[in-house]
Formats: C-alpha cells, sequence, structure tokens
C-alpha cells in the first residue's frame, strides 16, 4: 500500500419514534433532535475528517425510523443518496402475535434491559440478541474488507437500532447498559479504521467522553482488545 488511509464511519442510532412504521416515523422533537446532531455532530465530523460528499456513504436500516432518520441527516449535510441494508435492520420478529405481547408487557415499565429480559433470547419469537450481534459484526466486517480492498479512504453514516449498535458500546467501549448507560435516540457513535500494510484493521472509536481502540479482524469478525 502506497499510502495508509483511514475509514471513518459515524454510527447513529435512530432517532425518538411511535413506532408507526410510516415514514418518517420520528416524532417531531425526535426529529428536531436528529437535525440538531446533524449540525452538531455530523458536519463537524466531516470537516474533521476532510470528507466530502463523494467519498461518504449513509446506509440506513430499512425501518421507516431509521429512514426518517438518514433522511434529516442527508438534508443537513448535502443530499446524499440513501443505500439501505437489512443487515442494519432491528432485531426480526419471527412471531408477530407473540412479539407484540411481550413488548407490549413493557408498556410503562420505562427501561427495559434488553441485554437480560428472557423473552430477548426466545428464538422462537424475536432473533436473538447473539443473531443480531453476529449479523452486525459480519455487515461491519464486509464492510471494512471492501474498503481495504478498494486502498482508498472511502466513510460512512450508519443509521441503525439500539440491539445492533449496544454491541459497538459494549464491546469496544466496555459500557454495560443500565437506565443510565443505554445508548440512547440519535446518539452517535465514532470510529476510525486504520491498516496496516497486510490489510488487519485497528478500529479506535470515542463514545460520550470514552474512548478505545481495538484489532479488528474482518475475516473473522470479533473485537480484540490490545
Amino acid at each position: 500500500m502506497d499510502q495508509p488511509f483511514v475509514s471513518h464511519i459515524l454510527c447513529l442510532r435512530h432517532g425518538k419514534t411511535r413506532y408507526t412504521g410510516v415514514f418518517p416515523d420520528l416524532t417531531e422533537e425526535g426529529g428536531a433532535h436528529i437535525q440538531q446532531v446533524a449540525h452538531a455532530f455530523v458536519k463537524p465530523w466531516m470537516i474533521e475528517h476532510k470528507i466530502d460528499r463523494s467519498t461518504l456513504e449513509i446506509v440506513s436500516s430499512p425501518a421507516p425510523r431509521a429512514q426518517g432518520t438518514a433522511d434529516v441527516v442527508t438534508r443537513v449535510v448535502g443530499h446524499i443518496p440513501v443505500v439501505v441494508c437489512k443487515n442494519l435492520g432491528a432485531m426480526e420478529w419471527r412471531d408477530g402475535a407473540r412479539a407484540r405481547a411481550a413488548l407490549e408487557a413493557f408498556n410503562g415499565k420505562g427501561y427495559v434491559d434488553y441485554e437480560t429480559e428472557p423473552v430477548f433470547g426466545d428464538a422462537t419469537i424475536f432473533e436473538t440478541r447473539e443473531e443480531v450481534r453476529d449479523r452486525w459484526y459480519t455487515f461491519l466486517a464486509g464492510y471494512i474488507r471492501s474498503v481495504w480492498l478498494s486502498k482508498s479512504p472511502q466513510h460512512a453514516i450508519m443509521v441503525s437500532h439500539y440491539e445492533v449498535l449496544q454491541n459497538v458500546v459494549y464491546d469496544l467501549f466496555g459500557i454495560v447498559a443500565s437506565a443510565e448507560t443505554a445508548l440512547q435516540h440519535g446518539e452517535p457513535i465514532l470510529l476510525s479504521v486504520s491498516f496496516d500494510d497486510l490489510g488487519r484493521a485497528t478500529v479506535s472509536g470515542r463514545f460520550r467522553d470514552v474512548t478505545a481502540i481495538a484489532l479488528f479482524d474482518h475475516c473473522r469478525p470479533d473485537f480484540g482488545f490490545f
């Protein structure tokens, strides 16, 4: 490789929603908050890393609330086309009636611990936590591998869901989810990927006031700290 390069990735949880399933599926507060995030975080992130629209891709979960979030962001940063990717999607419902009943049972209960609630581990009702994690890291590994093979800077904004992106919050930053620490709607996670001459990837990141660095094997997706 003639010159080292870095790929920058901004992961973003979708904005507040009423879960209507109708685009843009953001509350008024949620849309306004995403617009604020786009101005306060996304644009400065692009300026800091000298990212222009020709090297930036916005990738979104198929869910209307995620696409609505991506739409707000792209209108702020310069009308970049949004690519929809099912691998960034929310956990799959395998039994719609039971899934709906399980989620309705949480109404009014405040914080729900996705990581420990038994119902989210029932593969007959939902795609399990482990399956979501594997799906996310397989996607991320494929993206990182494609960047390496291109031998040129590429950058991405990835709009997804709590159950997808919380994996990075825990695995890279070591933050255990709780009512106080869980990833919030519209909250960004900043990642930078660099490569050595053999294509081995190092991921550095910033989330809130926490920074971290890890090796990432894009042939066998798993974070390994050093």
